[in-house]
């Protein structure tokens, strides 16, 4: 999977990902935190054991909604399905065994 990545990586336009970032990045869009509590069907969040910015964004956000289980994705940044494949796919797979 790394060398996908990698070519996915080198022939991503320059000008595309920065329309991308321009137009859907966290500054541009609404805030829907106050929202949260309103949703009431089983939520799984998911962040990488690496990246601490996202989560704790995902651990504040799990206290907000009414049915919420937070995860940490060991051995993983912010890409946790391409740095932990088995581990996002683990995750996933009992969560929504034990949920349904």
């Amino acid at each position: 999977t790394s060398r996908l990545l990698h070519r996915i990586q080198s022939e991503t336009n320059p000008n595309g990902a920065a329309a991308s970032i321009t137009g859907f990045g966290s500054g541009t869009v609404e805030p829907v935190w106050h929202r949260l509590e309103s949703i009431t069907i089983p939520v799984l969040l998911l962040a990488g054991e690496n990246d601490i910015k996202y989560r704790n964004i995902a651990e504040e956000a799990s206290s907000l909604f009414s049915e919420a289980e937070y995860r940490i994705i060991p051995s993983s940044g912010h890409r946790i399905h391409s740095d932990n494949p088995d581990g996002y796919i683990q995750a996933i797979t009992s969560w929504i065994l034990k949920t349904v």
